[in-house]
């Protein structure tokens, strides 16, 4: 919806505050920070945000607007800017300073703490030697969302930016700045409020379905084949020399610094450049946001801008550095035609992407909540966990992600028994988990089991992996503690037979891992870019047998991870065989697979189910810059699939021990930015090689070509993968602070190379990888540790 249409809607919807300050004070109440302990809200709290005491002031919203039940949550999201009572996402450098593309002005404070006593600050303020320290920042959006000239007085927290470069800031709570904005009078106006005066082009609708139509009929669009080149070539296109110079412009990523004298060119030719997709990113920075003319001009050219052809790279303009809300409101209408099971795909994004919007009440939030409502199963059911996870990781932000909750829970409907079903369960087992992380080593399993067996479950419930797969109590002599450091539980539980309330059989045991303590977003990003990688590979008909397994973050230090059916790690299979000396043979994986596949049929299959899917994460994990490779992280099923788990460590960041490198395996493209990408090969391991008869055999030259395959495949959707993880700066996670850390990515799939050259590149990868000893060494030191 553009500003304008916002503005009279809200005019016409004035309840639509009171039941934000219903909302806000309840969800505040329900849903705020906790501890690990508490993180789950508990179905009481779920029940008391559905039918709190917002119930009247909604219906009084459905009597003013006439709205109906699936606009209710658009009529009711308020208009409040975030500024107002949230903290800011990200610190700004200077005081003054209006960041490029912000159309709304700001008041960006930058409070100081100087190192001297309290009683020296004013004498030493004086002299121009005086050493200051930056404490953080404050924004307040001087126009609020009606479009009104902010006054009076307003309390600002500071957001200290101590996470550093660009990721989610810290707060600094001992720190509140007051700002008293005087009271101008428009005398021509109601009540003389000053508004922001509105621009041309600022109310046209963008229409997408108009462009297609147009688009579709014109007898000079390109063919199918110029699509997948990523140039649309306009109808009276100026030369065919500004044709192919646009060209050179669009085919840079989004990490890219487009110079001053392109960005000039672009806006000179901004009307070409509606053709193509790809510069409306750098058309948006080359425009003057000081200046009114170009601010209209470029919302009057927006609705008129090409889509692109695979509607994701939209997303693109959700992130931190696009500010415009035009742009924004034109991305989400492009995603809007995503399906559910594709924009399901990208909530983690989309969440993300939340906190850049300057008001509450934003497209992408209505988006988000209407598709929630229409598909729960779909979106509303994983965005439920993605709000309450993010609401309390981000205090700055709790409150926007809080409302977005109440409001969905408030029109759920029967979703609703499920989530609180879901909260009630989980609640419970957190406890547990907390109670036996105190306890010594050699008596948590016992503890673990004689709590689970006192506990009340219901007699059905389910787990936020999948709302519709019901289970029926728990198989306690099957649970444990595990060994790592923060003790996560693995749980066996009962999958519910239909027809039969009796228990299941063993075979009808489904084991989770519960971790408590433990921030799984960055395991859950892996594992998004495991399944979208998949998913491309599939469309290429590369069947490469990855096994994405399900994780879901339940807050910051809560989450679920599905366990792999019949999968065993390489270390516990390596221990069986004859300890740390089996680590240097080469024969028991082998002797593995043929116990569990007799027949020469099942043999051979397992066999090339191993080759393609130890193809899949060679690539996979080469590109996501996987560390912390040991055997006790890479597991194989008894079919014969090798799977990667734990993705603690990504985008090149190698653990190490003692100050060295566990990670020195040759396989490593070396940017200057980096010492080496610690992805090794897993034929490294000899064992692995065996499996494939050496690496002369026919098994092996295929394994080499599935690899070129398959990393020429994902080099080709380069954008898609840089701009998912651009959006996820602003999670904070340690790994991924700024955009600085998504060059390792970029070095990894080589965008200047040809695919004859990224194929050679990486065949010799992997063969010196194969000459490496030392994997051998660590994995045989992980066994005696472990």
């Amino acid at each position: 919806m553009s500003q304008v249409a916002a503005e009279e809607r809200h005019e016409r919807t004035p309840s639509a505050r009171c039941l934000l300050l219903g909302a806000q004070s309840l969800a505040t109440k329900v849903l705020g920070a906790r501890d690990a302990v508490s993180a789950v809200p508990t179905a009481d709290e779920l029940e008391s945000c559905a039918t709190g005491p917002q119930q009247h002031s909604r219906e009084m919203i459905t009597r003013s607007t006439g709205a109906e039940p699936g606009e209710r949550c658009a009529a009711s999201l308020a208009c409040r800017p975030a500024a107002a009572y949230a903290r800011p996402r990200k610190a700004i450098r200077g005081v003054g300073c209006l960041p490029r593309g912000q159309e709304g002005a700001q008041s960006l404070l930058s409070p100081f703490k100087r190192t001297k006593m309290a009683d020296q600050q004013q004498e030493s303020a004086s002299s121009p030697k005086a050493k200051v320290i930056r404490r953080g920042t404050c924004t307040l959006q001087l126009v609020d969302a009606h479009g009104d000239l902010r006054s009076g007085t307003h309390l600002l927290p500071i957001t200290s930016g101590a996470s550093g470069k660009g990721g989610a800031a810290e707060d600094a709570p001992d720190i509140l700045i007051t700002v008293f904005i005087p009271a101008h009078r428009d005398t021509s106006r109601p009540f003389g409020v000053i508004r922001w005066p509105a621009l041309e082009g600022a109310g046209k609708h963008i229409d997408l379905s108009e462009h297609k139509e147009s688009s579709t009929s014109n007898s000079d669009a390109r063919s199918a084949g110029e699509a997948r080149k990523g140039l649309r070539v306009m109808k009276g296109a100026k030369s065919s020399w500004a044709t192919s110079q646009l060209h050179v412009l669009v085919e840079r990523d989004s990490l890219s610094t487009v110079p001053t004298k392109d960005l000039a060119w672009l806006w000179e030719h901004r009307q070409l450049a509606t053709g193509e997709f790809h510069a409306l990113r750098m058309v948006l920075q080359a425009v003057s946001w000081t200046s009114a003319q170009q601010v209209a001009e470029m919302r009057t050219l927006l609705p008129t801008w090409a889509p692109p052809i695979e509607k994701c790279e939209a997303l693109i303009l959700l992130d931190m550095r696009v500010a415009c809300p035009t742009a924004r409101a034109y991305a989400v209408a492009v995603l809007s035609h995503l399906r559910d099971q594709e924009l399901a795909e990208y909530l983690l994004q989309l969440t993300q992407a939340l906190k850049h919007e300057p008001y509450h009440d934003s497209p992408l939030a209505r988006l988000l909540v209407v598709r929630a409502m229409a598909s729960p199963e779909a979106i509303g059911h994983p965005l439920f966990y993605h709000l309450q996870t993010e609401s309390q990781v981000t205090p700055q932000y709790a409150e926007r992600y809080q409302l977005l909750l109440t409001e969905y829970l408030r029109t759920c409907g029967n979703h609703l028994e499920v989530l609180k079903c879901q909260s009630g369960v989980l609640q419970s087992l957190t406890r547990v988990a907390e109670l036996v992380k105190e306890l010594s080593k050699a008596d948590r399993d016992k503890a673990l089991r004689e709590m689970l067996s006192q506990l009340v479950l219901p007699e059905h419930f389910s787990l936020p992996f999948d709302m519709h797969v019901c289970y029926q109590g728990m198989k306690v002599e099957k649970c444990c503690v595990m060994s790592s450091k923060k003790a996560p539980l693995r749980l066996a539980m009962y999958l519910a037979s239909a027809g039969n309330a009796s228990k299941s059989p063993d075979d009808e045991v489904y084991n989770v891992i519960l971790k408590v303590g433990d921030d799984l977003r960055q395991d859950a990003i892996a594992i998004q870019m495991l399944r979208l990688m998949e998913g491309i590979w599939r469309d290429d008909s590369l069947d490469l047998h990855l096994t994405p397994y399900k994780c879901v973050t339940m807050g910051q230090w809560v989450g679920l991870i599905e366990v792999v059916p019949g999968a065993e790690t390489v270390a516990s299979i390596t221990r069986a065989a004859g300890g740390a000396m089996a680590a240097f043979r080469e024969d028991h994986i082998t002797a593995w697979l043929r116990s569990h596949n007799p027949t020469d049929q099942e043999y051979e299959n397992a066999v090339h189910k191993f080759a393609c899917s130890c193809a899949g994460y060679c690539v996979a994990t080469y590109i996501l810059g996987v560390g912390d490779r040991h055997n006790d992280n890479i597991m194989i099923t008894r079919s014969g699939a090798m799977l990667h788990i734990d993705y603690g460590h990504f985008l090149g960041n190698i653990k190490r021990f003692f100050g060295v490198k566990r990670e020195t395996a040759p396989f490593a493209h070396t940017p200057a930015s980096h010492s080496g990408l610690p992805v090794r090969c897993p034929l490294q391991n000899p064992a692995f090689g065996y499996v494939l008869g050496g690496p002369k055999s026919f098994a092996f030259i295929r394994f080499v070509s599935l690899c070129c395959n398959a990393y020429n495949s994902l080099r080709r959707h380069a954008n898609l993968f840089i701009n998912l993880f651009s959006l996820m700066v602003s999670t904070g996670i340690p790994e991924l602070q700024s955009l600085e850390d998504i060059e390792y990515m970029r070095e990894a799939l080589s965008p200047g190379l040809t695919d004859e050259q990224a194929s050679e590149k990486f065949t010799n990868l992997i063969h010196e990888a194969l000459d490496t000893k030392l994997i051998q060494v660590n994995d045989a030191i992980h066994i005696l540790a472990h």
